[in-house]
């Protein structure tokens, strides 16, 4: 799933190159996705994609979600096979945050999650790498990696789909907004 945890640092629009399926759900409840637990709202967290509807979701440059090539099926968020619909940010920017989610990829699936996207420089960030290419030597590119930048220490096992692949507590900052929003 894909949440926010209220957390401490910078600036934030949350972009998602997709190549495969990616799901966006909470790890509170495995049987139930895309939901928080009372204790995870408590805490602060707050969910980004209900399983249903992308509003939280919107094109990068554009200010609406894609028309098409995006299908929400069984609580996932699917790009849809040929599709090209584009990158997707979060319509708002996060300065302080921490990011957990879920994903399904068919083997060979080469994705990745950016962050800290600044629009005005382009389709530039930080890249979270996703992979489902089991064997691969451990690089700049590996699945798990700072993309292009830093190699991860170890070898997760790669998982392909119909496994889902968890990433939790990915940026470790905290929401100082008195509200919440």
């Amino acid at each position: 799933m894909n949440t926010l945890h209220p957390k401490a640092s910078k600036l934030l629009i949350l972009a998602i190159a997709i190549a495969g399926a990616v799901h966006l759900p909470v790890f509170a409840d495995e049987t139930q996705p895309n939901i928080l637990t009372a204790k995870e709202k408590a805490a602060g967290w707050r969910l980004l994609f209900d399983g249903k509807a992308a509003s939280h979701w919107r094109n990068f440059g554009k200010t609406e979600f894609p028309a098409g090539g995006w299908e929400f099926v069984d609580g996932w968020l699917i790009k849809k096979a040929g599709a090209k619909p584009g990158n997707i940010v979060t319509r708002k920017e996060y300065t302080d945050f921490e990011f957990s989610w879920e994903w399904r990829m068919a083997a060979s699936g080469n994705n990745g999650v950016k962050y800290f996207v600044d629009e005005k420089r382009g389709n530039l960030g930080h890249e979270y790498q996703m992979l489902t290419q089991p064997g691969r030597k451990l690089n700049k590119g590996s699945n798990a990696a700072f993309y292009a930048v830093l190699a991860p220490r170890t070898a997760d096992r790669v998982k392909v789909a119909p496994e889902v692949g968890k990433r939790e507590d990915l940026f470790p900052i905290r929401d100082r907004k008195p509200d919440g929003q």
